[in-house]
């Protein structure tokens, strides 16, 4: 019964946690399966600790090793810069302007970004006006130059 009570729980929050974003079937999927393994976690805690670690190794070890696939496999136009030498190319020709998207690899908000930021990129690519990203949580030097925050606490993806 007490199984039963842990179910409709996860039910609940599920429930609460789309209700207040418009999330698509891939995000609604991928919400349920975290909290189905958190549920996984607590289930096989209760009949044996043990099981509950060796669980937590094997999501782990799938995590790191096979990691979720790239949305977006499209076209672009984008410029990936390295480190210091943004300030440089922004430099080298005063006629074009850059969009740059200072982004984070772990970030969910950048994710969701990247496939649209890919798609304006190559649709509105000209020769006076190009594209960039710069990694905020690699080149935080960079990034705290143009009062971005690249720190793992940051939630947000800056343009």
């Amino acid at each position: 019964m007490r199984e039963l009570e842990l179910l409709t729980f996860l039910g609940c929050v599920l429930a609460l946690k789309t209700k207040k974003q418009r999330s698509s079937f891939k995000e609604y999927f991928s919400t349920l399966c975290m909290f189905t393994k958190i549920l996984n976690v607590l289930l096989y805690g209760r009949y044996n600790i043990l099981y509950s670690a060796i669980y937590i190794v094997a999501c782990l070890v799938h995590m790191i090793f096979i990691p979720a696939p790239a949305d977006y496999a499209g076209p672009d136009s984008i410029t990936y810069f390295r480190g210091p030498n943004l300030e440089h190319e922004l430099e080298k020709d005063k006629r074009i302007t850059w969009l740059i998207a200072f982004y984070a690899s772990w970030s969910p908000a950048c994710v969701k970004l990247a496939e649209e930021f890919a798609k304006i990129s190559y649709d509105y690519s000209l020769p006076n006006l190009k594209f960039g990203k710069i990694d905020a949580s690699r080149y935080q030097d960079v990034a705290s130059q143009y009062k971005v925050d690249g720190s793992s606490w940051s939630n947000s993806c800056q343009l």
